[in-house]
């Protein structure tokens, strides 16, 4: 157990997932006002994009009382903004701990794979109150994220954190498609997402982008990524499929990693192109790719690099948001930070 949370911040992003009207909005705050004692003190944030996120985030931080806690009312992007928030200016292996912040994330957005395994409900009227009283009692398990040190062009770096994965290769151009495919058909987007539900949508989606890239491979492998995996003394040259840097099991995804989101380790999977035909079954037959990949375990005692060798610049993504990344970059473990389970969480299964 925790000391309670002194002040706590409701941040919710209108714009996550399809969006979310006045009416449940209005129906959370009602929630969280009726759900905490006098002695601490609740702020409300709503607003409607990623970059908002991190500055309301980085405002509460520096003004509130130690500890606090940030409930994420979006999905995995709004919860990465965040978690860029909170991370930002820290040395790796040394981020805040739960005397410091802890986050609370609830189901709001398209993948919410994060508040998915922490066993967060899937309405967010049943899950904020289970919150509320978690945070009351001061309950939190430590949650691994990962460091990724983007080296640019003109040889300064950005860092970037993530909670939940790194796409390479085919699979890290997915949610620049989908961000592209959105922009150009919201209706039809949001219409289907009604219908089957949002989270359910975004599987299917993913799903049909990696089966519409798997033909492209086929058919144009010269368009693949030549990279360098390096870490410690051993080097892998790839023409890379598609790879992924894990903090925890996904099962949608065929890597059998052992990693828990408990422990304080990453696992990369890279999965190398062998020939048309392994890139058009990659879709069918998931256990063929396990079977080939390279794998590596990323600790925080561990130097792992990755270089773009045929091209100037790639797509790839953390957590849901699309990114460039154009010479190398640096993955390590940045360290722990708290976040509040959901009712459905077993520390024993996971």
């Amino acid at each position: 157990m925790n000391p309670k949370s002194k002040d706590i911040l409701l941040l919710i992003n209108r714009a996550a997932g399809t969006g979310h009207g006045l009416e449940s909005i209005d129906r959370l705050k009602e929630i969280a006002t009726g759900g905490l004692d006098a002695e601490t003190a609740l702020t409300v944030a709503i607003v409607d994009n990623h970059r908002k996120v991190l500055h309301t985030t980085m405002n509460f931080l520096d003004q509130s009382r130690k500890p606090a806690t940030i409930i994420v009312g979006g999905g995995g992007g709004t919860l990465n903004a965040v978690i860029q928030a909170v991370c930002k200016g820290n040395i790796a292996g040394q981020l805040p701990g739960s005397d410091v912040v802890s986050i609370a994330p609830l189901r709001m957005g398209s993948g919410n794979v994060v508040a998915k395994h922490l066993g967060v409900p899937s309405d967010p009227c049943i899950g904020l109150p289970h919150h509320l009283r978690s945070i009351q009692r001061g309950i939190t398990i430590s949650c691994c994220v990962g460091r990724y040190d983007l080296e640019k062009g003109n040889g300064k770096t950005d860092i970037h954190y993530a909670m939940t994965l790194a796409g390479f290769g085919q699979l890290g151009r997915i949610p620049g498609d989908l961000e592209r495919w959105h922009h150009r058909f919201p209706r039809f987007f949001k219409t289907v997402a009604d219908l089957v539900g949002i989270e359910r949508m975004t599987n299917l989606e993913y799903g049909a982008c990696l089966f519409m890239r798997s033909i492209l491979c086929a058919l144009k492998p010269d368009k693949l990524e030549k990279i360098e995996l390096k870490t410690g003394n051993k080097k892998h040259d790839l023409e890379l499929l598609l790879g992924v840097v894990m903090n925890f099991p996904i099962k949608k995804l065929p890597f059998n990693n052992g990693i828990r989101i408990q422990d304080k380790k990453l696992s990369l999977n890279f999965v190398p192109y062998t020939g048309r035909l392994n890139a058009l079954i990659m879709v069918f037959t998931p256990t063929h790719i396990e079977r080939k990949v390279v794998r590596i375990t990323v600790t925080p005692e561990s130097k792992t690099t990755l270089k773009l060798r045929n091209k100037a610049c790639s797509e790839f993504f953390l957590d849901e948001n699309p990114m460039v990344w154009h010479k190398k970059i640096k993955v390590q473990v940045a360290g722990k930070l708290a976040f509040v389970p959901g009712p459905n969480f077993k520390t024993t299964e996971h």
